[in-house]
C-alpha cells in the first residue's frame, strides 16, 4: 500500500478541495437567489448551482478512487479536514461568524486528523 498512498493522499487533498467548494457553491447559490446578499458572489444563483454540481461529480469520481486504494476506516476520518475548510472558506467568502466553542471543535477535528494521519504516514 506504500507506494500508493502518496496518490491517494493527493486524491483525498482533491476530494477535499471539491468538496469544500461544492459546499460553498451551493450557499453562494442560495445566497445569490434571494437569500443573505453577498457583495463578493455576486453572480446569477444556476452558476452557482451548476458549479456545485460539477464539484460533487468530479468528488464521487475521486472519492470512490480513493476507496479502492485506502481502508474506509482511514479515508472517511481524513474527510473530516472539509469541516475545517468549509468553516473557514465560510467566514472568508460570507463573513460567517466561527464562535469559540466552534474553534474548539476545529482544534478537535484537527487533533483527530493528526491520529488518522499517523496510521497512514
Amino acid at each position: 500500500m506504500s507506494g500508493v498512498v502518496p496518490m491517494a493522499v493527493l486524491m483525498l487533498g482533491l476530494c477535499i478541495a471539491l468538496e469544500t467548494l461544492e459546499q460553498i457553491a451551493f450557499k453562494a447559490s442560495e445566497s445569490a437567489g434571494g437569500g443573505a446578499q453577498t457583495d463578493r458572489l455576486a453572480w446569477h444563483p444556476h452558476v452557482f448551482t451548476g458549479l456545485g454540481i460539477v464539484c460533487y461529480i468530479l468528488h464521487m469520481a475521486a472519492w470512490f478512487w480513493v476507496l479502492a486504494v485506502l481502508p474506509l476506516g482511514i479515508a472517511l476520518p481524513l474527510m473530516g479536514a472539509s469541516y475545517v475548510t468549509v468553516a473557514l472558506a465560510s467566514r472568508l467568502l460570507f463573513a460567517e461568524e466561527i464562535q469559540p466553542q466552534r474553534w474548539v471543535g476545529i482544534a478537535l477535528i484537527m487533533a483527530g486528523l493528526c491520529c488518522v494521519w499517523k496510521v497512514v504516514a
